[in-house]
């Protein structure tokens, strides 16, 4: 497992933020909820991890006209940006 908890603090935080902002500006909110359930299926981040990103992505600024049924589905591109945040936030972890 790539990212088994979120960096505590503020640095851990700002990262998550901007790596969502970034995922759902590229995706929207619906593809962003299926870019983080198939991270989780594919190992990449736990459960726990899931669950603290999804409560974020659907936060109280989630527009609630949002059609869930038809995401962007993020490109290959785009998930290495993801892999990549998620890389940098293991090594926070491990400081």
């Amino acid at each position: 497992m790539l990212l088994e908890t979120i960096p505590d603090g503020y640095a851990g935080e700002v990262l998550v933020m901007e790596w969502l902002a970034t995922l759902m500006e590229r995706s929207g909110p619906a593809g962003a909820f299926r870019a983080v359930d198939y991270y989780e299926n594919v190992g990449w981040i736990s459960p726990t991890v899931e669950q603290r990103l999804v409560d974020v992505i659907g936060g109280p600024a989630l527009d609630v006209f949002v059609d869930p049924t038809q995401p962007r589905e993020p490109t290959a591109e785009e998930h290495a940006v993801s892999h990549e945040y998620l890389r940098v936030m293991a090594r926070m972890n491990e400081i």
